[in-house]
């Protein structure tokens, strides 16, 4: 069976914390797998179909199908996958393959959701450069915090009654709002909610950023996995969990680096109805 409805972003927005708030209601399932990643899979490219399964572990549509049949007799099933978002073949095949879809989108000040990335990265040792100058430096992972283009993307082709774009400042300053709006959006009971968000993912700083690349790299994990029972595993997400949380970023740095994603964000509220610009303090 498919699900009728799919979380597609946007990275460090929120999405964890929603995934565990939806699976605590009772007419809701998720599968046990995080991020499926079906839609943003391209099957007819060479380069996608070389990755390992850790990036992209769900790879047909029969194997999709199966996630979802622990949730039969459910009346919310769905999946959360931020991947989508950006992913102009995951709009495309989503479309054609679950037209009905019901869409959740969860958008943040753009400064900050690159910020949470950017850590991200720097636990991976992936990244090295000052925050400002990374994001200065437009690669993809930046580029996550421009959403007027993908939003308007899942928008035309679905429809605004099935694309419900939900704020991640708000989600958090008024919870049962927001979650009372998305049971109703979902079609389940909003009594059976909880209306607290669960804290999830909170981003940390690692001590050991070269231990931290070779535990967090699905590649370098796959190779690894057959020398090392479960147990030590444990042990390592352990002292992962350890880590300190990152640095706050500073007012000047959002200031400084918010003209980047201005135009954006300004695009992204007449989009929405919504000024975002004045919500965010862009200017």
């Amino acid at each position: 069976m498919l699900p009728n409805f799919l979380c597609i972003g946007a990275h460090k927005a929120g999405t964890t914390s929603l995934a565990a708030w939806l699976q605590q209601h009772p007419q809701v399932y998720l599968p046990e797998l995080k991020e499926a990643r079906y839609f943003a899979y391209d099957p007819h490219s060479e380069i996608y179909r070389r990755k390992p399964r850790l990036i992209f572990p769900i790879r047909t549509l029969q194997e999709y199908e199966q996630l979802f049949e622990p949730g039969r007799g459910r009346k919310a099933i769905g999946e959360v996958s931020p991947q989508y978002l950006p992913s102009e073949h995951a709009c495309t095949r989503i479309a054609e393959t679950i037209p009905a879809v019901r869409l959740l989108a969860i958008i943040r000040h753009p400064v900050s959701r690159a910020y949470s990335q950017y850590w991200m990265r720097v636990r991976t040792g992936s990244e090295r450069k000052p925050f400002c100058e990374a994001v200065r430096s437009g690669e993809p992972w930046v580029r996550n915090s421009l959403y007027y283009d993908n939003l308007k993307r899942y928008s035309e082709t679905f429809g605004d009654e099935r694309l419900k774009v939900i704020l991640f400042e708000e989600l958090v300053s008024q919870p049962s709002e927001v979650l009372l709006d998305l049971c109703n959006h979902l079609r389940i009971q909003a009594e059976l909610a909880m209306l607290e968000l669960p804290r999830e993912n909170v981003g940390t700083h690692s001590r050991f950023p070269g231990f931290d690349r070779i535990t967090r790299s699905p590649k370098l994990r796959a190779l690894l996995r057959p020398f090392f029972p479960h147990g030590i595993r444990r042990a390592v997400r352990g002292l992962r969990a350890m880590s300190p949380p990152i640095p706050a970023l500073s007012e000047a740095d959002k200031l400084a680096c918010g003209s980047l994603f201005l135009h954006d964000a300004e695009r992204t509220s007449e989009l929405l109805g919504k000024d975002l610009v004045s919500l965010w303090r862009l200017r």
